[in-house]
Parts: C-alpha cells; structure tokens; sequence
C-alpha cells in the first residue's frame, strides 16, 4: 500500500500555531501545539514539515525585530526538547550500526544533526548526537569510547577565527579510519578542504543515503 501524502496544509497551520504561541509567550498552548504535531505524522516529516520551520520563522522574527530573545528561546528550548523525543523513540535496535552527530566548532545551529538522525533512523543506524560547538578533540574522545560506523557533521555559518583547512584536516585526523560526511547551508564552500582531510560533502538526503550504505558494517 503507498504511504499517504503528507498534509502540508496542515503542517503549515501546526507550524503558524507554534509560532504564534512562542511570540505570545502561551507555554500551554505550546505545549499543546506540540503534541497536536508530534502525532501528525512519521518522525521525518514532522520535524521537517514543522518542527524545523519553526525554528526558522521564530529566527526569522528575531533577526527582524518582530520578536525578541526570549520569545526564540522559548520556542528553540520547546521545540528541541520535541525533536529529542522522536529521536529517542525512533530509534532502531541495539545491534544497529551507530552514526555520531556532531556540530563543527563554533556551530551553534542543532536543527541539521535532528533531521539527520531521524533519517538515519529510517535506514536502520542508531544516532549520537553531540549537539553544538564539538571541537575535534570532543569528537576524537567520543570515537574512541563509543567507536561508531560512521561520523555526521554540520556546518551552516562560516568558519570564524580558525583557517577552514586547518580545521577540516583536524576533523579528519579525529575521525581516523571512520568514515565521515559534512552537511549544512556551508558545507559546500568547504568542500576542498572536506575532501583534502578525507571526508565528503553531503547536500541532499540521497548524499546520506548512499554514504550510510556505503558506511554499514558488513555482516560477519
């Protein structure tokens, strides 16, 4: 049987009462538009047909000036808190291959590593996600004690106060013989330097399906 369309009409409402509930700083009624979201669909879609855009209207107000810090703070602590919880609960068996998720240095955006860990998901790998600002040593630490098949870093805003390449080929020698893939709005103006380090650039669900394919461990 072919899966049912998503409703984007109705996502557009669940997102539009999200928003307007953080700017009116209603918690209730937050809270209820979260829940009214979270059951509207697969874990993928409702991250990327309301959750994450979400996120980017309340940035947007503020970046604006039609609302102010708080009101985003109150919708960005809402909202992610959601999207932890369908990571958690989509998440596949113990004996799936793992995928760490991390954001590069200076990285505060999370909103990328959620919605790939939920597509990660779908294909059978268990996720780890480090959140924000994870330097190469963080990284380097979490690989030796936690040795997952593969590693996911995002990169949405320019590299500040470190030479890209400098900080590229430290990912690289973090991540040693683990394969590893960037993603994010600035992965491709980095892409040399991903590449020199031995990394590759992702820019589409199809780049992280074919990496993770690639990535499995082999049955033994």
């Amino acid at each position: 049987m072919k899966a049912r369309a998503p409703d984007r009409e109705a996502f557009t409402r669940a997102t539009h009462a999200l928003v307007a509930a953080a700017t009116a700083f209603d918690v209730p009624a937050l809270e209820a538009a979260l829940q009214v979201a979270l059951l509207m669909g697969p874990a993928v879609e409702v991250f990327e047909g309301v959750l994450a855009p979400a996120l980017v209207a309340m940035g947007h107000q503020w970046a604006t000036g039609i609302s102010g810090v708080g009101e985003e703070h109150l919708a960005t602590q809402a909202i992610f808190t959601a999207a932890r919880e369908l990571v958690r609960l989509v998440q596949p068996g113990p004996h799936s291959p793992r995928l760490l998720l991390a954001c590069v240095d200076g990285e505060t955006h999370e909103v990328p590593i959620y919605g790939v860990a939920l597509h990660a998901a779908r294909r059978g790998w268990s996720a780890t996600l480090l959140g924000a600002r994870t330097p190469p040593p963080a990284l380097e630490a979490a690989l030796h004690h936690m040795a997952p098949a593969a590693v996911g870093l995002s990169v949405t805003v320019s590299v500040q106060d470190v030479d890209p390449e400098a900080l590229f080929a430290r990912y690289g020698a973090a991540c040693g013989r683990t394969p590893w893939i960037v993603g994010g709005a600035s992965a491709e103006r980095y892409r040399e330097a991903i590449e020199a380090a031995g990394g590759r650039v992702g820019l589409a669900g199809e780049d992280l399906s074919e990496f993770l394919s690639r990535a499995r461990p082999r049955a033994r």
